[in-house]
């Protein structure tokens, strides 16, 4: 007589998480920038997957601000030592719960990445507020914004809204730099010091 024994495990392929949409938002007053980066993430595993999301701030800027929304439900980021933030995330994250935790890259002060457990086909939308002070060299300055999702992203935008107390003479936006960087451009200047550009 013989026996077959059989494997009945069924092995699940974990799929990449979905950026449904990244809006970016800055507001620069008098040479004060304010910079707010909404995005919104679908786990489309079936089960809770973690997201890593990373974000490059400039150099001189500092985050103002963090807050995740799963569910309806809104969780601000609360600032632990390192070891207790990792020991509540994991904790979290084994209750099959969602969870965040942001740590800053020890090389790059500026780099951040913020990682996040996610319950299955959930959709979370995290907020991340940041500001700089941008230093005028010649009578101009420079505004950057770093943007790296690592995929294409259907519903992405950026807005910069300028306000001055002098006149702007001369206004420039060069263009994205990297692959799949398509879409159109629109830009509008207005005549009382303040501009708007829509990308």
């Amino acid at each position: 007589m013989l026996t077959a024994l059989v494997d009945e495990r069924v092995f699940t392929q974990t799929l990449k998480p979905e950026i449904k949409s990244m809006h970016i938002s800055s507001d620069i007053y008098f040479r004060f920038a304010t910079t707010v980066v909404e995005t919104k993430i679908l786990n489309v595993n079936q089960e809770a997957s973690e997201i890593m999301f990373d974000m490059t701030l400039p150099d001189s800027a500092f985050i103002t601000g963090f807050t995740m929304e799963i569910g309806g439900k809104r969780y601000a980021g609360n600032v632990k030592e390192k070891e207790k933030a990792k020991k509540h995330f994991e904790e979290a994250k084994s209750r099959g719960e969602s969870a965040g935790h942001i740590a800053a890259s020890p090389r790059t002060s500026n780099k951040f990445n913020i990682l996040v457990n996610v319950e299955k086909n959930a959709l979370v939308i995290f907020k991340l507020k940041y500001q700089e002070l941008l230093k005028r060299s010649l009578g101009s300055y420079q505004h950057v914004i770093y943007v790296d999702p690592g995929q294409i992203v259907k519903d992405f935008r950026i807005q910069v809204f300028i306000s001055e107390s002098r006149e702007i003479i001369d206004l420039t936006m060069p263009p994205l730099e990297g692959k799949n960087t398509t879409g159109k451009i629109y830009n509008k200047m207005r005549i009382n010091g303040q501009s708007t550009f829509y990308r």
